[in-house]
């Protein structure tokens, strides 16, 4: 009887331990060795989950819990494990971390694990990861986010079922009443999230406290020089608290400057972008700046999991890049409508998924990266689609708090910054914006020399800025003010010290020659003083006269001096009394002593014109003639040999337009204007417009003219009491 009273007790004791909530598969375990975790494997009872082929893995390695627990290496002072099945299905997950008393993979360390993998948390640094574990683990809402991992192996569904509704809103539930209000960025740099400096022709572009990355475009005249990116911050609160209040460190120091080198003269355009959803304007630093932001916010998730061996991170961010740009290219339209950062997180963990399951092609020619690295992202990949739909539950939360300083820095920042600079001798300057130079003299001026020949000492200048800094390749005028004479160059170029010269030709007189760069108000120039070793000028005469001694159109004049040589540079001056328009001058006479000016008669008055050596104004001629009559056709005037006070009998007359060209064919007739028929005279104007007038009675002074056009027998003009003496 006692016996079966024995056997009884063991039978119960037998049943009270079957029916206990949990199932411990470990009884004991392997030893725990430096740098391993280890634990116990502990599945809810009673679930319905295929539980064949055990095994725990980490971004390191994997292990078969035997009898008394596992044990396992990881990456980092966090970390995250999974216990797969023999279809690799997630059943649990572990979350490790520094201070923990125990390292059980169970249901309450899979709710842990699920809200430590979200991009908020994942953001903080390492102590503030562990104080989100207290405000976690306090929060009523993460026991019964445990109850339904539980619920869920009852019901035989993997934890990374992406239809497991249950899971995914106690997911969502609990981030709400844990992370509203957290910050996890910084928020100094949103208006000026690049500094733009330059140095001499140096430009350096360099981030301003922004999580993104930019993207910068070099143009010069419009072609496109070298595509820059400038990277961003990472960024960690210590904790909670901190993150409330915005209080970050870097984690990875400050981003280098990105430097260029603008070395050419001539305006130098840059674009720089973000890559922001819904900014694009079609520019290629648009889209390759959003390539290499979603590329960093993925390659930055998968670092954390598991650190990518320096001799390998180069070839892997490549491919990394190439995997994310064929999957970017298949959800273009829905990344570029995306509107908040929680929406951009959404999406980017949703192709952060796929490229987890592609690490292996991604990490191929990376050397000692384990088989179980792979099998864990493909699994991570699974648990990112479920936490992208637990997000969405929290949808309320996510729009108001920041998520990942990469994100909400995208979206809060400033999407597009464009500026310009010139280069002016190797000085940078805003473009339009005008430079001051000043110009001084170096050597040249106040020089004697012969007119027509080269000066001995060149005209030298010395360009600074207001700094006083030499400028550098930059373009000088040189005009002349006075006195004829020429530049071997109208422009020259400074050299390294700020210098150029040119050679100046003097006329004669007084000479001037102006040196600047700009005519701004603050600019300065430099004016060169010159004389002539003085010639006299012996005589200056109208030399254009037709074979018939007749004026011409242009009017030529000729300067000679006392050996009757011309004389070439000398400045003449073109003094209109009356009755012409100028139309061009020479300023100088040239080679052959020489200087033409182009006019026109203004009808209805009497012309007259002095033209006067400027140096010597007792040297001049006058162009000039009394005219008979002013009509539709032109002016009668008098040849100069004929413009007496008393006219030769017979006197000459030439008819011309008002540009001076003689006309043919003119008829007149003159008769005494007290007996017409006393006294008859009529002519016509040969080829070169001149006609000769003869008189009968000299002592006659008082005509009738009648004048007939050309080729017109009909009477055009008739002028009574016509005086001729």
């Amino acid at each position: 009887m006692r016996l079966f009273y024995y056997i009884l007790l063991a039978f119960l004791i037998l049943f009270d331990t079957s029916c206990t909530r949990e199932i411990n598969i470990q009884q004991g375990g392997p030893v725990i060795e430096k740098g391993q975790i280890g634990g116990s494997v502990v599945l809810p009872a009673n679930n319905r989950v295929d539980t064949t082929g055990l095994r725990v893995l980490s971004a390191k390695n994997s292990t078969t819990p035997v009898n008394a627990g596992y044990a396992i290496d990881t990456t980092g002072e966090t970390s995250t494990t999974f216990l797969l099945n023999k279809h690799g299905d997630i059943l649990l997950m572990g979350y490790n971390y520094p201070g923990q008393t125990k390292s059980s993979v169970s249901a309450e360390s899979t709710a842990l694990a699920f809200l430590m993998n979200t991009l908020t948390i994942r953001s903080l640094s390492v102590s503030g990861r562990i104080d989100a574990i207290e405000k976690i683990k306090a929060a009523p809402s993460y026991n019964n986010l445990v109850e339904a991992v539980e619920n869920s192996l009852k019901l035989g569904k993997a934890i990374s079922d992406t239809t497991n509704t249950e899971l995914i809103n106690a997911i969502g539930k609990v981030f709400e009443s844990t992370m509203s209000g957290l910050r996890t960025s910084k928020t100094e740099g949103h208006n000026d999230p690049i500094i733009i400096k330059t140095a001499n022709t140096e430009l350096q572009l360099r981030n301003n406290q922004v999580a993104n990355y930019y993207v910068a475009g070099i143009y010069k005249d419009g072609v496109l020089r070298k595509t820059l990116t400038i990277k961003g911050y990472t960024f960690f609160a210590s904790g909670i608290a901190d993150a409330l209040q915005a209080i970050f460190t870097d984690g990875y120091g400050i981003p280098e400057s990105v430097d260029y080198p603008m070395s050419e003269e001539g305006e130098y355009e840059i674009k720089i972008r973000s890559g922001r959803p819904g900014s694009d304007d079609g520019t290629t630093e648009h889209k390759k700046a959003r390539n290499e932001n979603v590329t960093r916010f993925i390659y930055r998730q998968i670092m954390d999991y598991m650190p990518i061996p320096a001799s390998c991170t180069d070839a892997a961010l490549l491919a990394l890049k190439n995997r994310i740009v064929n999957l970017l290219a298949v959800k273009e339209v829905v990344l570029n409508s995306t509107s908040s950062p929680s929406d951009y997180a959404f999406l980017a963990s949703g192709i952060a998924a796929d490229v987890f399951a592609d690490t292996k092609e991604i990490l191929q020619q990376c050397e000692g990266v384990p088989e179980e690295s792979f099998q864990f992202f493909k699994g991570l990949g699974k648990v990112v689609k479920v936490l992208a739909k637990a997000m969405n539950v929290a949808e309320a939360v996510m729009k108001t708090a920041n998520i990942y300083s990469h994100t909400e820095d995208l979206f809060k920042s400033r999407s597009a910054i464009d500026t310009c600079f010139q280069v002016v001798g190797l000085k940078t300057f805003k473009c339009g914006e005008e430079v001051t130079y000043l110009v001084k003299e170096e050597g040249g001026n106040n020089q004697k020399g012969e007119s027509g020949k080269v000066l001995p000492i060149p005209m030298k200048v010395r360009v600074t800025f207001p700094d006083g800094k030499p400028a550098i390749k930059t373009v000088v005028q040189w005009v002349i003010k006075s006195g004829g004479g020429t530049v071997s160059a109208p422009t020259s170029t400074t050299n390294y010290d700020g210098i150029s010269e040119i050679n100046w030709t003097i006329g004669s007189g007084k000479q001037e020659l102006e040196a600047f760069v700009n005519k701004k108000k603050e600019s300065t120039s430099m004016n060169f003083l010159a004389s002539t070793n003085t010639v006299d000028v012996a005589k200056i005469e109208i030399v254009s006269k037709n074979v018939a001694g007749g004026f011409t159109n242009p009017l030529k004049v000729k300067v000679t001096d006392a050996d009757g040589k011309p004389m070439p540079n000398v400045e003449i001056d073109w003094k209109v009394k009356s009755g012409i328009v100028m139309d061009n001058s020479d300023p100088v006479t040239n080679d052959q002593g020489i200087a033409e000016a182009a006019f026109a008669l203004t009808l209805g008055q009497a012309f007259s014109m002095e033209i006067t050596v400027k140096t010597d104004e007792s040297k001049f001629v006058l162009f000039t003639a009394r005219p008979f009559m002013f009509n539709g056709i032109g002016t009668i005037y008098f040849h100069p040999a004929d413009d007496k006070e008393i006219l030769p009998n017979p006197f000459r007359v030439f008819f011309v337009d008002k540009y001076f060209l003689p006309v043919a064919g003119v008829n007149i007739r003159l008769t005494p204007a007290n007996n017409p028929k006393a006294d008859y005279s009529a002519s016509s104007s040969d080829a070169l417009g001149l006609m000769n007038i003869y008189r009968d009675d000299v002592s006659v002074t008082q005509y009738k003219l009648e004048m007939f056009y050309p080729g017109s027998s009909k009477l055009n003009e008739s002028r009574n009491n016509f005086i001729i003496k």
